[in-house]
């Protein structure tokens, strides 16, 4: 039902895209929860975000909490059967464009989880950002990685890029975090053409690879003038800041160019939103 929070654990597969497409068009509030995440945190979660429904696979099953919510496999062969029979269009559910969307987790200030609601006008303003960014127009061919873990909110940016511009989302194979050599070559491989990579995980692809990606989004940390130089050419670079709270991301640069030493801008505010420089005074 509307706002009916689902948590989602899986790993970045075939099934946790769907999973999490399928909350959002149920009008529901998805809550991605990583298998990877150390057990006190999984637990915590679980058990924090008032979850009415698991959704997970066999392989995970054992990791939820057992006080947590009731659990739906999502490889179980009776419940594919069931999903299969269904109709395939939108649930006829209204869910207001101010009502939750998802709810993440951050490590909080004090260390401890915390869970921040982001809304359906985040999503809106971002999908619509996202697919003219630095004045590339993704489309049907687009080939979006997914890089980011499930439990991290620029896996949100990764689903809108893919999905809100008709385009593919590639999921590796590749067990753990890609960096360097071998996500280079699985950019190469996969054909992808639009992906978003933290500073220092670009720092560490070497020089010359990933000729094919058209459009390439940094952010999570400060990006350096070095890095500009070294991958502005011959593709979109668009420098990307914004908090949790924000909806990932709240302002996003133009395309980016290596012709100075200054540190890249992090641009104008995305679709729909304002930003305000504010002194100690506010």
């Amino acid at each position: 039902g509307a706002e009916t929070r689902v948590a989602v654990l899986l790993p970045k597969s075939a099934a946790w895209a769907p999973a999490v497409l399928g909350v959002v068009r149920a009008g529901g509030v998805y809550v991605p929860v990583d298998p990877a995440w150390p057990a006190d945190r999984l637990r915590h979660v679980l058990t924090d975000c008032g979850a009415a429904l698991l959704l997970t696979d066999s392989a995970h099953a054992a990791t939820r909490a057992p006080d947590g919510p009731p659990v739906l496999l999502v490889d179980d062969p009776a419940v594919t059967g069931e999903l299969a029979r269904l109709p395939s269009g939108a649930p006829g559910v209204v869910v207001p464009a101010s009502g939750a969307a998802y709810l993440i987790y951050t490590s909080g200030s004090t260390g401890r989880p915390k869970g921040v609601v982001v809304p359906h006008t985040g999503l809106t303003s971002l999908a619509a950002s996202l697919t003219g960014a630095g004045g590339a127009v993704a489309g049907a061919s687009t080939r979006v990685l997914q890089l980011a873990s499930p439990g991290f909110d620029a896996s949100v940016l990764e689903l809108l890029l893919a999905f809100g511009s008709g385009g593919t989302l590639v999921l590796p194979s590749a067990d753990g975090p890609l960096a360097g050599e071998e996500l280079a070559r699985v950019v190469e491989e996969e054909r992808v053409t639009h992906a978003l990579i933290p500073p220092t995980v670009l720092a560490s692809v070497p020089p010359g690879r990933m000729p094919g990606l058209s459009t390439l989004f940094t952010g999570g940390e400060a990006c350096g003038p070095e890095l500009v130089r070294q991958w502005a050419d011959g593709r979109v670079l668009v420098n990307a800041y914004g908090p949790t709270e924000t909806t990932v991301v709240a302002s996003m640069s133009g395309r980016l160019t290596g012709a100075t030493d200054a540190p890249p801008p992090i641009g104008a505010p995305v679709t729909g939103a304002a930003v305000r420089v504010l002194d100690a005074r506010l």
